[in-house]
């Protein structure tokens, strides 16, 4: 007598039920792909926001009136001990470059490993028949630009404004100063410190009006004394827009960013009595200014 075959306990799979397993499965794998894309395909010139800070560190340290070369020097220490990665030194290499380059400062060295990194990385394909993607494209045409730059004659040397924002929060900010705000748009704004509160041994909290001003380029000092102080959008009455910017880390600070005018106004409040909007450096007061004035 045959024996009976025994039935499996486990279902057997459909052919419809493996192609809609298969098709639940695909979108997964092509977002991982996708995002492995697009992280491949990022320009590796002027990447990322390195060459923001690197431009931001180097005019910090000449503010300071450290001489050119003692700056170049702070700053490539600075950056060595943040860079592991060939591509990334090149990348700083780069915009310290074109930074000096700009300021009218660019020293033989610091053009000389520029202008390197440029004739290794810029080459078209060797062979004629090779494809080349549009980021490589892009990154020789940007290259070649910057070459051209780096080769050409530098502008004048522009002086740097010295910076009289405190590095820290233990450093008491100038009570009736103006100064200005540069907007991530590149537009300004104009902050007046009303009041420092705090001491040396908990920290300083200082409180800024803003003038009822925002532009491309500063008024004339005569005209900044002559500005009126932005009034609370959200208050009832007439009541003058008040804030206190502080720090979340010591690096969550934006002294780049502030040029101080050399122009003081008698402060609009020796005591605060009342209360104020507190944020943060960096985007958030530029958040705040968006949501209550529509500046940026």
């Amino acid at each position: 007598m045959a024996k009976k075959k025994k039935l499996s306990k486990k279902p057997r799979r459909t052919a419809m039920a493996k192609a809609k397993s298969k098709a639940r499965r695909r979108p997964v794998v092509t977002a991982r792909r996708a995002a492995k894309t697009r992280r491949s395909q990022r320009p590796p010139l002027l990447a990322d926001d390195i060459p923001d800070k690197v431009a931001a560190d180097y005019r910090q340290l000449l503010s300071q009136r450290l001489p050119d070369k003692q700056a170049s020097a702070q700053v490539i220490a600075n950056w060595k001990k943040v860079l592991r990665s060939k591509p990334l030194q090149d990348e700083f290499w780069l915009a310290l470059a074109g930074t000096q380059w700009q300021l009218g400062r660019l020293e033989p060295a610091i053009k000389r490993q520029a202008l390197t990194i440029i004739d290794r990385s810029g080459k078209p394909p060797r062979r004629r028949n090779a494809a080349e993607s549009d980021v490589e494209a892009h990154r020789r045409k940007a290259l070649s630009k910057l070459r051209g730059i780096l080769t050409s004659p530098q502008p004048a040397k522009k002086e740097i404004r010295v910076s009289k924002a405190p590095s820290s929060d233990a450093d008491a900010w100038p009570v009736g100063e103006v100064f200005a705000y540069k907007l991530l748009s590149g537009r300004y704004v104009l902050f007046h410190v009303v009041a420092c509160l705090g001491d040396k041994g908990t920290g300083y909290w200082p409180v800024f009006a803003v003038l009822d001003w925002v532009g491309s380029d500063y008024p004339r000092q005569e005209e900044v004394h002559r500005l009126s102080l932005k009034l609370d959008p959200n208050s009832p009455s007439e009541v003058v827009w008040m804030i206190s910017v502080l720090k979340r880390h010591p690096s969550d600070f934006s002294a780049e960013r502030i040029d101080w005018l050399n122009v003081r106004r008698e402060p609009h409040a020796r005591n605060i009595d009342r209360g104020f909007a507190i944020t943060y450096w960096k985007d958030k007061l530029d958040e705040k200014l968006r949501f209550d004035f529509g500046w940026e």
